[in-house]
């Protein structure tokens, strides 16, 4: 009767970004490379994919004697992963370089021990091709020796949301009823504006945006804007006091809307601005 294998737990990977509700970075596919499957059949190797990233398990086979023979030879042998988006937009709403493609390069020979869990820092290398990876994640299989004995890790890979300047731009209205306007978030603060502008299809239009002031991209809106408008005096010049509510939840900038970058107001920093566009 053969006996049933058993298998360990070698390394958890955690894939996080704060683009998501829960945190986690969920709309990936994760993919060792051919040779890091050939490698993995072989030696006693399982991957197991979870709902908060992804798992290797070892056979009983896969010992520190095993390994410590391995790493001899092969000092810098080490396994693969990649990640594809399972959408197009990881750019858009992903705190990246401006303007680029770029691919993650992860290792767990460079990493930050931030409160007890190892974050794997990246280096950020150009993507070449559109159908390349967003990373590839390498693990160093002598990085689990420890004193004669295989270490079992938990690795942490974590994204940030980019953040933009919010433009809204009112149509269908003219210029009076225009400065009587307001845009204002959740935390009162107010988007510089109006300022009338000529859209590229001719039709006029009056823009406010949030100037310095960023919002980062998120799955569900954690934050929204309302368009107000100024109360009269007997004079007919706006005051600052009351203010009437036409609409309490603008629409929140979607991360396909990314139209434009600028500078800030320094000029030494690009900004990814966000436009929406509101017909009265």
């Amino acid at each position: 009767m053969s006996k049933s294998q058993k298998y360990i737990p070698l390394v958890d990977v955690l894939l996080l970004h704060d683009y998501y509700e829960d945190g986690i970075f969920s709309d990936v596919r994760v993919v060792p490379d051919k040779k890091t499957q050939t490698f993995m059949w072989n030696s006693g190797l399982l991957l197991r994919l979870t709902d908060v990233g992804f798992s290797i398990f070892r056979a009983d086979s896969f010992n520190a004697g095993y390994l410590e023979e391995l790493t001899e030879f092969f000092k810098d042998h080490h396994l693969r992963f990649q990640l594809f988006g399972e959408t197009g937009e990881f750019t858009n709403y992903t705190e990246s370089p401006l303007g680029k493609l770029v691919v993650y390069h992860y290792s767990n020979r460079k990493m930050e021990d931030l409160g007890g869990n190892e974050v794997l820092s990246p280096k950020m290398e150009p993507r070449l091709f559109s159908n390349s990876p967003l990373a590839n994640i390498d693990l160093y299989l002598d990085e689990f020796l420890a004193t004669g004995e295989i270490q079992e890790k938990n690795y942490t890979i974590a994204y940030k949301a980019r953040s933009t300047r919010w433009k809204y731009y009112l149509l269908n209205i003219q210029e009076p009823e225009a400065e009587q306007m307001v845009i204002v978030d959740d935390d009162g603060k107010e988007f510089k504006g109006p300022t009338q502008i000529k859209l590229p299809t001719g039709k006029p239009a009056f823009e406010f945006d949030s100037g310095e002031h960023l919002y980062p991209f998120s799955e569900q809106p954690r934050k929204y804007c309302s368009l107000k408008k100024k109360a009269l005096s007997i004079a007919g010049e706006s005051e600052e006091g009351d203010q009437e509510m036409l609409i309490e939840k603008l629409p929140v900038p979607a991360p396909r809307a990314i139209t434009s970058i600028e500078e800030n107001k320094d000029g030494d920093k690009q900004i990814a601005c966000s436009s929406v566009y509101v017909y009265l």
